[in-house]
């Protein structure tokens, strides 16, 4: 029986949370958090030794597992005094439970971190439109160009045209006055 890659328990705070996952690899994590750029390079993800902290995430691989660092009171204390606020009426007070929460699905994982799923990259659509427009943009210059030398053509063709009329009608008149003359040395001859 083959054994699966090993894991490891990687660790990232988000907000008053912190964001653990097992999984084989760095990359994997950051699926996981459904992050766009390398946390670990940006040192705010760290892989976790502590076996207490880790024994939640192994038994839930590629699940991101959300704990609260602190309570509330020394989370508020410890903001600037700038960032405290009165609460709204219609604000709800978070409910300290001073335990780790519960195991998370994968496909919720983007809730818990407290943000909708990252958004879709454009990429692809913006190189099919700039594609479609650099295709729809050369269509127009080449019909440009064919229709420019599509009346070069007619220009030429009229301009062969007379030319060769002119030339007809010269060769018609010397034809005339060579048969005249032929005519005549013809009868001078009959005689």
């Amino acid at each position: 029986m083959a054994l699966g890659p090993r894991l490891k328990v990687y660790r990232t705070p988000i907000g008053f949370h912190d964001a653990y996952v097992a999984a084989p690899s760095q990359k994997a994590a950051l699926e996981a958090w459904g992050s766009d750029s390398n946390l670990f390079a940006q040192k705010t993800a760290e892989l976790v030794t502590d076996a207490a902290l880790s024994a939640e995430p192994l038994a839930h691989p590629g699940t991101v597992i959300k704990r609260l660092r602190g309570t509330v009171a020394e989370q508020i204390a410890a903001l600037p005094p700038d960032v405290t606020r009165p609460r709204k009426a219609n604000e709800v007070e978070p409910i300290d439970r001073g335990q780790p929460t519960r195991a998370v699905k994968t496909s919720t994982r983007a809730k818990i971190l407290g943000r909708s799923k990252p958004r879709p990259d454009r990429a692809a659509l913006i190189s099919a439109e700039k594609a479609l427009e650099y295709a729809m943009s050369a269509h127009v210059t080449e019909q440009k160009k064919l229709k420019n030398r599509q009346a070069a053509l007619e220009r030429e063709k009229r301009d062969m045209d007379r030319n060769n009329r002119q030339r007809i009608e010269t060769l018609e008149d010397d034809r005339a006055r060579a048969e005249a003359a032929y005519g005549k040395v013809m009868k001078a001859w009959q005689r």
